[in-house]
């Protein structure tokens, strides 16, 4: 943003392969948590509970940013060879109260299909980003998920809290969850009912232990589905959430506050600066802060059919957070 120094090859190939999950029209909302896209992302919530727990949170976080321009200015310099592929192994763990909520493997391939469809910048409806933002798309961002294992557990919990692990816990198989699985060098993912939340993540700069890191889904915003109730169907509520896992922030800048005007950004220089998170599918332009916000990328709050792109200075900031030290082992290189 202006304040610093500076997407499924087509989507529609997967509908055949999802179509075998059918969700029941109850499930569709998120009931008491009112209008649906408001309680999209629990992230926030993460970072709210990280700033109760660590008084020296916010110093942390910039030492974090420092570390990534630095990072970030260090690979411009590098050799203009393509970057690497980093690979990420992906555990799974589908927790579910009864028989008909289990997701067949091949719906949770179909996800992760999305997300790296996604990451490639090969989303078939790529071509809708407005002519505007057409030079700041990622493209291929060289980022990878490689899904390792599928882990099924029956539990009796109904809705697990995101941050409330006094009684639930998503990742204690003696409160409900599922052990998470070589966290130092697996992304973790677990998909259940959240109770309020579509999804959220802990982000590097949120400095949890390994067994506590990872991404948590709500099972309603899981997969690629067709509904007409539910408008977050297209299974890019992870590809927000991985956002997320590797350092990137809402847009209107400063997540753990909530948005605060014009004054704050995501530190990334080519999204523009926006004051607030948008819902359902706004029509091009919306202006918030003085220019045309980019409520069709990926950290944004709209519905999934809008949401379409990552940009060229997110995927530097994503590609830098695999160097700092909660997420260097999570990686796999390659060329």
């Amino acid at each position: 943003m202006k304040q610093l120094l500076t997407i499924f090859s087509s989507i529609f190939l997967f509908y055949a392969c999802s179509t075998e999950e059918v969700r029941p029209e109850a499930e569709q909302t998120l009931g008491q948590a009112g209008p649906l896209n408001n309680k999209k992302c629990g992230t926030t919530k993460l970072s709210e509970q990280r700033i109760s727990e660590d008084p020296d949170f916010f110093q942390k976080r910039a030492n974090y940013d420092a570390f990534i321009a630095n990072r970030i200015l260090e690979a411009s310099q590098e050799s203009a060879k393509a970057s690497p592929i980093i690979t990420v192994p992906v555990i799974v763990h589908i927790l579910y109260n009864k028989e008909a909520d289990k997701f067949s493997k091949q719906f949770v391939r179909t996800q992760i299909g999305v997300l790296n469809n996604a990451f490639k910048g090969t989303n078939g409806d790529i071509s809708k980003v407005p002519e505007k933002f057409v030079k700041s798309l990622a493209g291929d961002t060289r980022i990878r998920f490689d899904l390792r294992r599928i882990i099924y557990k029956a539990t009796d919990v109904e809705a697990f809290s995101i941050n409330d692990f006094s009684e639930a816990d998503i990742r204690n198989p003696n409160k409900g969850g599922s052990a998470p699985i070589d966290p130092v060098h697996k992304l973790n993912i677990w998909v259940a009912n959240l109770d309020g939340f579509a999804g959220a993540a802990f982000k590097p700069e949120h400095n949890v232990a390994p067994e506590q890191d990872g991404i948590m889904m709500n099972r309603m915003f899981f997969g690629l589905f067709e509904s007409d109730t539910n408008p977050l169907n297209l299974g890019r509520t992870l590809v927000h959430e991985a956002g997320h896992y590797l350092g990137l922030r809402h847009l209107w800048g400063d997540d753990a506050l909530g948005p605060t005007g014009c004054r704050t950004d995501d530190g990334v220089g080519d999204t523009p600066n926006s004051s607030r998170g948008h819902t359902g599918v706004p029509v091009f332009p919306v202006v918030t802060c003085g220019s045309e916000d980019m409520f069709m990328n990926y950290m944004d709050f709209t519905d999934d059919k809008a949401l379409l792109m990552f940009t060229k200075g997110q995927t530097k900031r994503m590609r830098a957070a695999f160097d700092f030290e909660t997420r260097k082992n999570i990686g796999i290189f390659s060329n």
